[in-house]
């Protein structure tokens, strides 16, 4: 008896044969491009346009209302709130056991500017939107604050955000994440990175640049409808 004829090993190391003059292989299938997007691409961080307007509507608490706003500028909860220092040493060191966050005399109204103690308690300026200075200019004066403006904790915020985020069909919405939508909106609006920078609290341009200016299958897809869309047309 003649000797079998052996299959001849392809270049990747598998195995194959001829089936009506095409060659087909054993090798294992390679991964599909839903697999690879959901390994290789990291979850959405941010809120769509139409989610923070979903999400606007369903907030019926005016302070509520203006905290929000105030954290889709770009602010960090605490610095907006407030923090309690647990850590006896820092509390010491700073002489105070808490950062009260805005207080009445922290915000310029004219310019539109809140003086805050960001993170690592370096003091910075951030410029807010029309919209959000008028509503805080006016819960101030009808609640005659003059001292801090609000009294809840960063547990309260998480709370009401992720109860309204739910009724806003936004899951998991968190402080965090409304921040930072206020950069990934900022970088695709070609925000110079120095403002982005500044309005983050961040000391180096390039981190905050690799941290939010990134590319995501959301954007790949209206990049390719709109500023693309005379390529192939």
């Amino acid at each position: 008896m003649g000797s079998a004829k052996r299959k001849k090993p392809r270049r990747d190391g598998s195995l194959s044969r001829e089936r009506d003059g095409i060659a087909m292989s054993h090798a294992e299938p390679e991964k599909s491009a839903a697999e690879f997007i959901r390994k290789n691409i990291k979850p959405r961080k941010y809120i769509t346009l139409e989610e923070k307007d979903a999400l606007l509507k369903v907030i019926n608490d005016q302070e509520h209302l203006i905290i929000t706003r105030l954290l889709l500028n770009g602010m960090r909860v605490s610095e907006v709130v407030g923090l309690i220092y647990y850590d006896t040493k820092r509390a010491r060191r700073l002489g105070k056991e808490r950062y009260d966050g805005i207080r009445v005399k922290d915000i310029d109204f004219e310019n539109r500017i809140i003086a805050i103690f960001g993170k690592g308690e370096k003091q910075r300026s951030v410029t807010i939107d029309k919209g959000t200075i008028a509503l805080l200019k006016i819960y101030i004066e009808l609640g005659k604050i003059q001292g801090r403006v609000f009294r809840m904790s960063v547990r309260n915020v998480q709370w009401f955000l992720k109860k309204y985020g739910e009724k806003a069909g936004i899951e998991n919405l968190h402080p965090h994440k409304l921040r930072h939508s206020w950069s990934t909106f900022a970088f695709r609006k070609n925000v110079a990175n120095k403002f982005v920078t500044d309005q983050m609290g961040h000391d180096d341009p390039a981190f905050t640049a690799e941290v939010y200016d990134h590319i995501d299958p959301y954007a790949r897809q209206r990049d390719v409808d709109t500023k693309m869309g005379d390529w192939l047309s």
